[in-house]
C-alpha cells in the first residue's frame, strides 16, 4: 500500500492483515474492523456478530509483520513537533 495516498505511486510498504470471514456467509452484512492494540487483549466481538461480520485485524505493536514505521529522522525532530527541546526534557526528567 502507499506510504502516502497524497503520492500514491511513491514510496509503498507492507501492511499485515488477518481476516476471518463470518461464521454464516449467505447472512453475512459485511466487515468489522478491529485494531488489536491496547490493554484489550480478545476482540470485543459477540458470536451473534461473528455470525454476520468478517472481521479484518492489521498487525499490532510488538508483531512486526507489517514494514516497520519511522516517523522521524531523528528524536529531535519528533520533540520539536511538541514544542520541547532535549534540555527542557532532560530537566523534567530530573525533576
Amino acid at each position: 500500500m502507499p506510504l502516502s495516498y497524497r503520492d500514491p505511486d511513491g514510496q509503498s510498504i507492507e501492511l499485515a492483515l488477518a481476516r476471518l470471514s463470518a461464521g454464516d456467509p449467505a447472512r453475512r452484512i459485511g466487515t468489522l474492523f478491529w485494531n488489536p492494540g491496547g490493554m484489550r487483549p480478545e476482540p470485543p466481538f459477540t458470536q451473534a456478530l461473528h455470525q454476520h461480520f468478517d472481521f479484518v485485524g492489521f498487525d499490532p505493536r510488538g508483531v512486526a509483520a507489517s514494514t516497520p514505521a519511522q516517523c522521524f529522522d531523528t528524536n529531535e525532530q519528533a520533540l520539536r513537533l511538541f514544542g520541547w527541546s532535549s534540555r527542557s526534557r532532560s530537566r523534567r526528567s530530573s525533576a
